[in-house]
């Protein structure tokens, strides 16, 4: 045990926890959580080991459900758990009808590029060159599937912003490869359900 580095922390037995660092990385062979005081702020490094276990557990997850679910049953809950977020997130709502507020929002917040083609009914999503926006997993070892939940995302922000159905396609991912992510966005002919009832 490195006994100099601050993130290594003893445990009772003497073996290391290597909490600052991944449980992946080569110098660590343990995944035990580091030991706070109750009621203690939480340091950096404790933090730090929390967000990586959560990004294993995440990617563990959905290897296992990987085994008993097929594609389609992985898609379809990833797209409602993007929807989810989006709301969560809440920022669509308040540009109800006012879509070149929010790109000037996201590009200002997210460093996003977001073209919008009205007479071809297009939108065009580019992100700045960046690891997956999502703290819940690392890119570099989570399944490819998992971009569902940011097209789910896409579909619930859109939507609401324009009262009308989309249609939304993955161009490029970090999760799959690339440097950024792309998404292409399609508007439909069909309103969605809250101004179907408003009609």
């Amino acid at each position: 045990m490195d006994t100099d580095n601050p993130v290594c922390q003893p445990c009772n037995n003497h073996t290391c926890s290597c909490a600052g660092v991944s449980p992946t990385d080569d110098g660590c062979t343990s995944s035990v959580e580091p030991k706070a005081e109750v009621g203690a702020l939480q340091p950096a490094w404790r933090l730090q080991w929390w967000l990586e276990h959560s990004q294993k557990q995440t990617a563990k997850l959905w290897e296992m459900l990987g085994d008993h679910l097929d594609e389609a049953t992985q898609s379809a809950m990833l797209e409602q758990l993007g929807r989810n977020c989006a709301m969560n997130f809440g920022k669509a709502q308040q540009y109800v009808g006012n879509p070149e507020g929010f790109f000037q929002f996201m590009h200002e917040h997210s460093g996003e590029t977001i073209r919008y083609d009205r007479e071809a009914g297009t939108i065009t999503v580019i992100t700045a060159e960046r690891d997956c926006d999502c703290r819940l997993v690392n890119s570099r070892h989570i399944a490819p599937i998992y971009c569902n939940c940011s097209l789910g995302w896409q579909k619930q922000t859109y939507e609401t912003i324009l009262g009308r159905k989309v249609d939304v396609k993955i161009v490029e991912s970090v999760i799959r490869g690339s440097k950024r992510c792309v998404f292409h966005i399609t508007l439909l002919d069909e309103m969605t359900d809250d101004l179907k009832a408003e009609g």
